[in-house]
């Protein structure tokens, strides 16, 4: 285009008012300052509509008596840059929350690992209990026939022996006791 043909021509038709007031704003600025200017970051509006992030620096173009009589500019897409730049804060915001993940499974797994140990002792306490009901039921029928010997009297002292059934062995269990932390509050461990 000519001279001629741009005098008059403020900006592309698809540019939006508010950008176009802007760009005209800061290319006055420079006219009248006759210093360069530098916008870090400005939307843009391309040929086929689509917006782009773009840095721009706006220098003057001075005439052999030092006035100016245009400006040019240096426009560089940033777009992509900006993108980027906001995933790696998203990555860098959920990489923040394992270790904290990590502390709330740890919290939940510390009271079931509680449940899962008692279940176990119980379970093992109930095996040598059921043992020896049978035993003592298999005793009952012996002495109704008079069959008892020493040996089946043995038997029945060893198996209470094995169930452990003496009170003193469920004093030193590890105990879980609900006391609630002032910063999160959640359950901790115990010995009685």
């Amino acid at each position: 285009m000519s001279n001629a043909q741009l005098e008059g021509l403020i900006d592309a038709p698809f540019s939006e008012p508010d950008l176009t007031q802007q760009y005209v704003k800061d290319d006055l600025q420079v006219f009248s300052t006759g210093l360069p200017l530098e916008i870090p970051e400005e939307p843009m509006i391309r040929h086929d509509g689509k917006v782009l992030t773009c840095h721009t620096v706006k220098s003057p173009i001075f005439d052999s008596t030092g006035k100016v009589i245009k400006t040019v500019a240096v426009i560089r897409d940033i777009t992509e840059r900006r993108r980027l730049e906001l995933e790696l804060r998203q990555a860098q915001k959920l990489e923040s929350l394992g270790p904290l993940s990590s502390g709330i499974a740890h919290e939940i797994n510390t009271p079931i690992q509680f449940v899962n140990d008692e279940a176990h002792f119980v379970r093992k306490g109930l095996k040598g209990a059921l043992a020896l009901c049978e035993l003592y039921r298999e005793f009952v029928l012996k002495s109704e026939r008079g069959e008892v010997t020493p040996q089946d009297i043995a038997a029945i002292r060893r198996a209470e022996a094995d169930a452990k059934l003496s009170s003193s062995s469920t004093t030193s269990r590890r105990r879980w006791k609900p006391s609630w932390t002032a910063q999160i509050g959640l359950p901790s461990w115990s010995n009685p």
